[in-house]
């Protein structure tokens, strides 16, 4: 009997976990994390001495797409505890930002900060193709200038 009562729970617990890791499964493909675009991308600052940095910028899709690059750069700089927005960069102020009919890009811009300042950059990749259109944003680590 006792056999009879450890074998029923075991099989009972496997049922369980069989169908626990079904369901979890299910739940993923219908939350997808990835883009359907974008293979990576990455944004950094670099001190470049006396008050400037650097941001630099690099975008990777899937396959060859119409346009790929970089929508917009806001540049922060700390004050306090929170961050202010010093400078906003635009595709359409920049046309560097953006590569026709690519599959890779990258860019980068200047800004002439105050040294002993920490900056940061959030920068918002954007890719497009015949099907649609995407975008993320990173943000970058805090630099000081």
């Amino acid at each position: 009997m006792k056999k009879l009562i450890t074998v029923a729970m075991i099989f009972i617990f496997a049922f369980t976990c069989l169908f626990s890791i079904s369901a979890f499964a299910a739940e993923e493909q219908f939350q997808p994390r990835a883009s359907l675009y974008f293979d990576s991308y990455s944004a950094t600052v670099i001190p470049e001495g006396g008050g400037e940095i650097t941001i630099d910028m690099s975008v990777e899709a899937k396959k060859i797409v119409t346009e790929l690059g970089f929508k917009k750069v806001v540049i922060q700089e700390k004050s306090g505890s929170s961050w202010t927005d010093v400078k906003t960069l635009t595709s359409t102020s920049y046309s560097s930002f953006i590569a026709k009919n690519d599959a890779v890009h990258a860019a980068s811009v200047s800004y002439d900060g105050t040294t002993g300042k920490s900056y940061r950059a959030k920068v918002t990749v954007y890719a497009k193709d015949a099907s649609g259109s995407d975008t993320k944003t990173v943000t970058t680590s805090a630099k000081i200038a």
